[in-house]
């Protein structure tokens, strides 16, 4: 018997942003790897549409309403993932948004905003998750 060259059985992957475009292809692909996935996003019936989907090809996976500029949303979703799997293995921090703009009109307030999504809750996931992986 071959061996899957990208074997994932076992494992607990979280994805942010995982109802719809780049955070869902990512889901579905460590699922069809043999993941059980977290989705977390804002999006709730979308990321419940992709858990079906999951849950479809015999996986396991719950949907997770998060801001992931929020820290104590971000914390909470740990806590649920320990609750329901007692593990975590792979973190796609895929949900965020930027704003388009030249950087001389851009205003502060913009910048912080993304700083504190794609800078600041990207690095508490990242820590959360480092913290889980260490025990």
């Amino acid at each position: 018997m071959s061996h899957p060259l990208f074997d994932l059985s076992g494992r607990v992957a979280m994805v942010s942003g995982g109802a719809s475009g780049m955070g869902r292809q990512m889901a579905l692909g460590f699922a069809e790897a043999g993941a059980d996935i977290v989705l977390a996003d804002l999006n709730l019936p979308g990321a419940k549409v992709t858990a079906s989907e999951i849950e479809s090809m015999g996986r396991r996976a719950l949907a997770v309403v998060c801001n992931v500029s929020d820290i104590a949303q971000i914390r909470s979703l740990y806590r649920a993932i320990d609750d329901e799997f007692g593990r975590i293995d792979i973190v796609g921090n895929v949900a965020g948004e930027g704003h388009l703009g030249r950087p001389e009109e851009l205003p502060i307030e913009k910048l912080q905003e993304v700083l504190q999504n794609l800078v600041v809750g990207r690095f508490t996931s990242c820590q959360e998750a480092g913290r889980w992986m260490l025990k």
